[in-house]
């Protein structure tokens, strides 16, 4: 009787670890799935314009090489040397060369803590859904930024992947 109920509670033990193990190895894909990555861009604000009224300083893309039909966030953290009360941020999507798409963002409604943006430190958060019907393969964005009354804040470009749903 002693043996079997050793036998049993070993047993249990044994499910409750590689439950336990499982449970971890999960919480660790899924983070890894889900982490943001820093991507690299390019300034392309005329020299002109340097330094640009927004400084972008890092672009995080999660996920960073989507399927088609998902959803992308992407943050673009710097400083504005000077406040803005409104404005817009166009990105256009191109592969190859052709452009594929644009999008336009409001710029209160995507920085964080809304407008005024005041002077400093800055992040803006962007979300948009990987078309469906996109090809797998490289493609190139760019991000124009511009004031309520037009005049030109940040423009940055950078390359991303979409993956084999």
């Amino acid at each position: 009787q002693q043996h079997h109920t050793a036998h049993i509670t070993k047993r249990k033990t044994m499910k409750s670890t590689i439950l336990i193990c499982l449970v971890g190895i999960f919480a660790t894909l899924l983070i890894a799935l889900t982490h943001a990555e820093n991507v690299d861009f390019a300034l392309c604000t005329p020299p002109d314009q340097t330094p640009q009224p927004y400084e972008i300083t890092s672009l995080d893309m999660n996920p960073a090489s989507p399927h088609p039909g998902d959803t992308v966030e992407i943050t673009i953290t710097g400083t504005a040397h000077n406040g803005t009360t409104g404005g817009s941020l166009t990105s256009e999507i191109s592969k190859g060369g052709i452009k594929l798409f644009t999008f336009t963002y409001d710029l209160c409604e995507s920085a964080v803590g809304g407008c005024p943006i005041a002077a400093g430190p800055c992040k803006i958060v962007l979300h948009q859904s990987t078309p469906r019907f996109a090809f797998p393969g490289e493609y190139q964005a760019v991000n124009h930024a511009a004031d309520s009354d037009g005049k030109p804040l940040s423009c940055a470009e950078f390359k991303f992947n979409v993956v084999k749903a």
